[in-house]
């Protein structure tokens, strides 16, 4: 077993005590946590930690949100994907440029499953 960041198994171990605020304001507005959250993101087995990561990214930098449902793993790999596209597709709706953000933000994830990901392009 690789030897985990110290920094990295401290956050994964305060994650489940953290509120949404302290996450939102202390770590995904931070610059500097972005890669300690991706790092992270592929190592939680928990899809609700996940879900509440992502989901809180997503109202604050929609690129970091892409990066964290790219980086999630089996067996939540799934359930992230396809909340993270609903999240898009709810965002983009409301847009005048849907498609561009659409692809932009897939092209975002670096993720195997965004390549196969059929949108209705509309």
């Amino acid at each position: 077993m690789t030897q985990i960041e110290p920094n990295l198994q401290q956050f994964l171990n305060q994650l489940p005590d953290l509120s949404d605020e302290v996450l939102q304001r202390d770590y995904l507005q931070q610059l500097q946590f972005h890669n300690t959250l991706i790092a992270a993101i592929e190592l939680l087995k928990d899809e609700r930690q996940t879900l509440r990561l992502v989901e809180l990214a997503f109202g604050i930098n929609t690129k970091l949100a892409a990066r964290l449902a790219g980086a999630a793993q089996p067996p939540v790999e799934k359930p992230i994907s396809q909340r993270f596209l609903t999240l898009v597709e709810e965002k983009t709706w409301r847009t005048y440029f849907g498609t561009d953000l659409k692809i932009q933000l897939l092209g975002e994830t670096l993720a195997n499953w965004a390549v196969t990901t059929r949108w209705i392009v509309t």
